[in-house]
């Protein structure tokens, strides 16, 4: 059997001291722990996508 830990990108053989570290792309990492699909992580970063079109308008004003 093997446990997989997204988090800490580990894979382990369980009932052995086998194990080997994984990388992951950090956005698929993110929706894998959070069980996000793209519409859910788009959401999950509404106020950073707010703060930066309000920053964007205050640089077309100026």
């Amino acid at each position: 059997m093997v446990r997989v830990d997204v988090e800490a990108q580990r894979l382990e053989l369980i009932g052995t001291e086998l194990s080997t570290g994984f990388d992951i792309d950090p956005y698929k990492k993110t929706c894998l722990i959070n069980g996000y699909d793209d519409i859910d992580y788009l959401v999950s970063k509404r106020a950073v996508i707010t703060a930066f079109e309000a920053k964007q308008e205050q640089i077309l004003k100026a």
